[in-house]
C-alpha cells in the first residue's frame, strides 16, 4: 500500500516485438531530425570547410535510408505484405521489395527468434538486438523527453506526457503470462536439470500475473487454485538445494549441483 492508502499501480508489461520495431523507427526519425536541425541555421557557414554542406546532406540521406529500412521492418511486424510494401516503394514488385529489404528484416528477427538468453519476463536478451530495442524503457523515456523539448503548442502530441512510450504496443496480462514460457523453455535448453531457484522466480511471476488478471476481471474460475499451486511450487523449488546441472556436467554426477 502507498502512504495515501491506495494500492500501487501495476508495473507496465514489456513491449511487444511490434512495439520494439516502432521504437527503432521513432529513434531513426529522431536522428534524421537532429541531423536536419544542424543544417538549418547558416550562422556559421563562413567557418565551414569546402564540401561540408554536401557531407552534412549525405549524412541526412543515410539516416533517411536507415529510417526507410526500419519502416519496412515495422510494416512487416504489423503484418504488411511484401506486395503492399512494394506498392508503397514505387511501386515495385514484391520480389524487388523483398530482395532489397529482406536482409534487414532477417537481421532484426534473428535475435528475437533465437536469442542468446531470455529474461525472466520472457523477452529476448542478445547483443545483436540494436539500441534502443535492447533497452526499450530507458530509450523510450529519452525519446519522450526529446520530443517534448522539440514540440510546438500546435503539435497533436503537445499535451501528451508520454508521446512515445505511451503509444508503443505492449503485452497484455494474458500474453505476458504466455511469454514467460520462453524463459522456462530456455532454462530447459540451457541445463539438463534447470536451476530450481530460477524456476521458482518464473512460478512466482506467473502467479503474480494471474493475480493481476484477476484484478482486471479476466481470470478464469480456476485462477485461485492455480495461484495457490504456483506459490506452493515456487516455495518448494526455493527449498531445493543446488543450482541445477548443466549439459556439460551430465556425464559427471558430481558436477553442477553445488
Amino acid at each position: 500500500m502507498t502512504t495515501n492508502g491506495t494500492a500501487p499501480a501495476d508495473p507496465p508489461h514489456p513491449y511487444t516485438e511490434t512495439g520494439l520495431a516502432r521504437l527503432m523507427l521513432s529513434h531513426a526519425y529522431q536522428e534524421i531530425a537532429e541531423s536536419a536541425l544542424g543544417g538549418i541555421a547558416p550562422g556559421s557557414d563562413s567557418y565551414a570547410h569546402p564540401g561540408e554542406f554536401v557531407e552534412q546532406a549525405r549524412r541526412a540521406v543515410r539516416r533517411a535510408e536507415d529510417a526507410l529500412r526500419w519502416a519496412v521492418v515495422y510494416e512487416r511486424e504489423r503484418g504488411t505484405s511484401w506486395d503492399d510494401i512494394g506498392e508503397a516503394l514505387g511501386p515495385i514488385t514484391r520480389q524487388s521489395a523483398h530482395k532489397k529489404f529482406a536482409d534487414q528484416v532477417e537481421q532484426w528477427r534473428a535475435p528475437l527468434d533465437d536469442p542468446e538468453t531470455v529474461r525472466l519476463n520472457g523477452t529476448p536478451e542478445d547483443p545483436r538486438i540494436p539500441y534502443p530495442a535492447s533497452n526499450p524503457e530507458e530509450a523510450a523515456g529519452h525519446l519522450d523527453s526529446w520530443l517534448r523539448d522539440h514540440t510546438a503548442a500546435s503539435d497533436s502530441w503537445a499535451r501528451d506526457d508520454r508521446p512515445i512510450s505511451g503509444h508503443l504496443e505492449r503485452h497484455n496480462t494474458t500474453s505476458a503470462m504466455i511469454i514467460i514460457g520462453k524463459y522456462t523453455a530456455r532454462l530447459l535448453k540451457d541445463q539438463l536439470v534447470p536451476d530450481p531457484h530460477k524456476q521458482a522466480d518464473a512460478a512466482d511471476l506467473h502467479a503474480d500475473l494471474m493475480e493481476r488478471l484477476a484484478r482486471e476481471g479476466d481470470a478464469p474460475p480456476e485462477a485461485a487454485d492455480w495461484i495457490a499451486k504456483g506459490r506452493a511450487r515456487a516455495k518448494a523449488l526455493r527449498q531445493t538445494p543446488g543450482n541445477g546441472v548443466t549439459w556439460e556436467a551430465m556425464g559427471d554426477p558430481g558436477q553442477g549441483r553445488g
